[in-house]
């Protein structure tokens, strides 16, 4: 009984903030069972790539070690991808930070992960997207360990990923799955597949076509949050382009509002290594720099 239309109403609660939803979805997880994890700083100590991309790298090496320890953990993880910039904040769907609900199963089984998939799908049913709307599109090969694994879709939009990897530690093998959902993405389907937006930033700058150096800036106070500071080079280098991606609306004097929107959003997921004022003041300093460079290469 599959169903690809999104419903007429959506729920305007839901539209105007992601409270409801927050509320929800961290209540399943309290109850789930499953302990949680927390990685506070974007960056990425593993070395593969210079911000946490992906809920998977909390594991570490884990390929290098000995044994491999049983275990189940969730993580509320805000994540960074800077490799598609030109689409994020143009398109729907596409920013260049966001919340990745990710679960970890290590040294599990092809069928405690078909488990882990079933029980995915009742927790979509518990935040009202009802199993009549999904669909479960199946992946010969991940980026990741050479492994298999499902696309969730909800009436055609992408929300998540659940990947099965075989790895081989001490001539024993191993599988470990990894379900990541976006926070975002499933905010999106609850509003029926639109305004995807409306959520995460002010309206004013949504009618005022702002979306684009917003989501530089919004991602910009996520890594200052998390203890990174510009550098001219090092991961602290990529501060500085997304703010000088924002320079426009970094001009408006009411600017300070957006970044404690940005703050308060991300402050849910983790534990902020400055606080408010501290990251307002370093943006603040690294937007003065960028200015007073540019008047100096005008001379």
């Amino acid at each position: 009984r599959y169903n690809s239309e999104f419903p007429i109403k959506s729920k305007r609660s839901n539209l105007i903030n992601d409270h409801n939803f927050f509320e929800i979805i961290v209540d399943i997880f309290l109850k789930s069972g499953l302990k949680r994890k927390t990685l506070n700083s974007m960056k990425n100590e593993q070395g593969d790539t210079d911000l946490v991309i992906a809920g998977f790298q909390i594991i570490g090496k884990m390929k290098d070690n000995a044994s491999i320890p049983c275990e189940s953990w969730y993580s509320f993880q805000p994540v960074v991808r800077l490799n598609q910039l030109y689409e994020c904040g143009n398109q729907e769907g596409f920013i260049s930070s966001f919340v990745n609900i990710c679960v970890i199963e290590t040294d599990t089984s092809i069928l405690k992960f078909l488990d882990r998939v079933d029980w995915w799908i009742t927790v979509l049913s518990k935040v009202s997207l009802h199993s009549s709307g999904v669909k479960l599109k199946l992946k010969k090969k991940t980026t990741l360990d050479g492994g298999v694994g499902i696309e969730f879709q909800y009436k055609n939009l992408e929300i998540g990923q659940a990947n099965l990897y075989e790895i081989k530690s001490e001539n024993k093998h191993y599988f470990i799955s990894e379900f990541g959902f976006g926070y975002e993405r499933i905010l999106w389907a609850l509003n029926g597949g639109k305004k995807f937006f409306l959520p995460l930033f002010d309206k004013y700058d949504i009618d005022h076509n702002n979306i684009v150096e917003c989501d530089k800036m919004r991602t910009a106070v996520l890594m200052i949050m998390s203890g990174i500071k510009p550098t001219a080079s090092g991961v602290g280098k990529h501060i500085k382009k997304l703010i000088l991606l924002a320079t426009h609306i970094s001009w408006e004097k009411n600017y300070s509002l957006r970044i404690k929107r940005y703050y308060n959003y991300y402050k849910k997921f983790i534990s902020p290594q400055f606080s408010y004022e501290q990251v307002r003041e370093i943006y603040e300093k690294e937007f003065d720099n960028l200015f007073l460079g540019s008047l100096s290469k005008r001379k």
